[in-house]
């Protein structure tokens, strides 16, 4: 399995001319729901140092809640 990858998203205010961003960050980790403490450590440290760049709410999804999610909406 390759590299867990964290997506974080500023979804900002459209109406206002501040449009949705987003980034992907490379975890230095393969995600494991054992290490879920871990998980969420890194997963807040990543919401506060991307929330200097954002303009909007931010959230943040690894790859392999995105694709739970996908495959729960199937």
């Amino acid at each position: 399995m390759g590299k867990t990858k964290l997506f974080i998203t500023d979804h900002a205010d459209p109406s206002v001319g501040m449009f949705v961003q987003s980034w992907e960050v490379i975890c230095p980790f393969e995600y494991s729901e054992e290490e879920s403490e871990m998980i969420e450590f890194f997963r807040n440290a990543m919401i506060e140092a991307y929330s200097e760049f954002a303009n909007g709410k931010i959230t943040a999804l690894y790859d392999i809640e995105i694709a739970k999610e996908s495959e729960y909406e199937r």
